[in-house]
């Protein structure tokens, strides 16, 4: 009788042991279940970011720009060619097709016909680029161009300022040396969007080298 009695208990004692032993295995599965979909989650987050920071880039270049002047006064015109240097700078639209660019340009002190031009120049634009070759892309854009005129063309005994807002149309091409940089071309035409001035239209050949990073 007592030995029926202790394997009565020992039976219901492991059975008792089996059932807790599956619960908690339930419970540790249910528990490592939520902590991988919390992991997961967080790890998601930055991998977004990452894409978003991935498509950021901030360029910057320098070069040479030859313009010529359309500049008209008082039924006196001329065709005026200046050369000078360029700054630009730009960030990616969250695209890498998409980019808002910056130029400061500074001219060479110029005299034609017996008349002085001093110009100085910012623009902004947006631009839209993409590769058409290997190495090779395209860029077309367009903006709006503040440009600071000094000359004698309606007094040549002294100089007068204009300050000419411009529309920008533009168009050029480059090739990628490396990753980060490119050697860049570009055209652009201007023209005055007010009449109280006397730089009229513009046509822009810049030359540079970029930067990528």
């Amino acid at each position: 009788m007592n030995k029926t009695i202790i394997l009565f208990l020992i039976s219901l004692l492991s059975t008792n042991y089996l059932q807790a032993q599956e619960s908690y295995e339930e419970d540790s599965y249910s528990y490592n279940n939520i902590v991988d979909q919390l992991s997961s989650n967080r790890t998601e987050e930055p991998e977004g970011f990452g894409d978003f920071y991935k498509n950021v880039r901030f360029h910057i270049g320098a070069g040479f720009s030859q313009s010529v002047l359309n500049v008209k006064s008082n039924g006196n015109s001329d065709a005026v060619t200046i050369g000078g240097v360029e700054i630009r700078f730009g960030i990616n639209l969250l695209s890498p097709e998409w980019i808002a660019e910056g130029t400061l340009r500074n001219y060479n002190d110029t005299r034609s016909n017996g008349v002085s031009y001093q110009l100085h120049e910012f623009e902004g634009k947006i631009v839209n680029t993409a590769p058409y070759a290997k190495r090779l892309f395209y860029r077309v854009g367009s903006g709006i161009a503040a440009r600071n005129l000094k000359t004698n063309l309606e007094n040549k005994s002294s100089k007068k300022e204009y300050t000419t807002p411009s529309l920008i149309l533009m168009a050029g091409s480059g090739m990628q040396l490396t990753d980060h940089i490119a050697v860049v071309g570009d055209v652009a035409f201007k023209t005055s969007i007010v009449n109280d001035t006397v730089d009229k239209n513009t046509l822009d050949f810049t030359l540079r080298l970029d930067t990528s990073f």
